[in-house]
């Protein structure tokens, strides 16, 4: 059901209700699944207070995971700073061995999907 609303929210470009649907999908990974771990949801929750971020969630799995965010592109790099700034606060074990060129990916959509 999240899928379609998401669906119906990016082809009318309301794209505040298709962040919401995103952070919801990460809240309800957190609260019924039980995924992610502290330092993860740590992560999802800082990006959720990031300036410019619509909506979050964690993304694949293993050892640590990652984080997406679907952000404002003006403010992409103001947002980027600010996670880096209080994930370093929140976990500064884990953030000091960061790398930090590649901590934070910024990266835009395509114009498409399509079979390459």
């Amino acid at each position: 059901m999240r899928v379609l609303k998401g669906i119906e929210a990016w082809k009318m470009c309301k794209f505040n209700h298709y962040g919401n649907l995103i952070a919801a999908s990460g809240r309800s990974s957190i609260q019924n699944y039980e995924c992610g771990s502290e330092p993860l949801i740590q992560l999802y929750e800082i990006l959720l207070r990031a300036p410019g971020v619509h909506g979050a969630r964690f993304s694949g799995a293993g050892f640590r995971g990652c984080c997406i965010a679907f952000v404002e592109a003006p403010l992409a790099t103001e947002a980027a700073s600010f996670v880096r700034r209080e994930y370093l606060k929140a976990q500064p074990e884990i953030a000091s061995q960061i790398n930090e060129d590649t901590a934070v990916v910024i990266c835009d959509s395509g114009d498409c999907a399509r079979v390459i």
